[in-house]
């Protein structure tokens, strides 16, 4: 039985934008790579899909969303109450970062929902802090709460997924 491992150079390259956890993703998948776990032939490394505003619209308001696509970068700290600030701070391309994130979360539980894989890993996620309408602790999309909702097209409340970022 082969597992589901959600990479690209491009996911890896985006979550790096992110101040607060600045070259995490890198460090993580050069472990990856120097323990040439890529080698293994029951891991099967999937390319994310980036979500798109009807999907990302599941959980965050509309209002939310379209703000993540004009934050610029000189950003002050109280001009908004879309939690963009210390913790989250506005970074280039925020609405791409958003949708890399959901989209790699998404992706894997379509995997899963479509019976190509049973186990499928996604080291990106777990940006469980995000509200609806605000981003927090780090978190700028609530990817879980979008990939419970995939999940849950499929599968029952009984679903207990295993969650967090790394």
């Amino acid at each position: 039985m082969s597992v589901g491992f959600i990479y690209s150079k491009s996911l890896v390259n985006e979550l790096d934008k992110n101040v607060k956890i600045e070259g995490r993703s890198e460090m993580v998948f050069s472990l990856i790579e120097a323990y040439n776990l890529f080698e293994n032939n029951s891991l099967k490394l999937i390319n994310p899909v980036r979500s798109d505003d009807k999907h990302l619209n599941l959980f965050h308001s509309l209002e939310y969303i379209d703000y993540l696509k004009t934050c610029q970068a000189e950003f002050v700290e109280g001009d908004n109450d879309f939690g963009i600030g210390y913790d989250c701070p506005c970074i280039e391309n925020l609405h791409d970062y958003a949708s890399i994130v959901a989209g790699a979360s998404i992706t894997a539980a379509h995997l899963i929902n479509t019976g190509m894989f049973k186990h499928v890993i996604n080291w990106f996620g777990g940006w469980h802090h995000a509200k609806r309408n605000k981003a927090s602790g780090f978190c700028y999309v609530n990817d879980i709460v979008l990939c419970i909702m995939k999940l849950r097209q499929k599968f029952s409340r009984e679903l207990l997924p295993q969650f967090h970022n790394a």
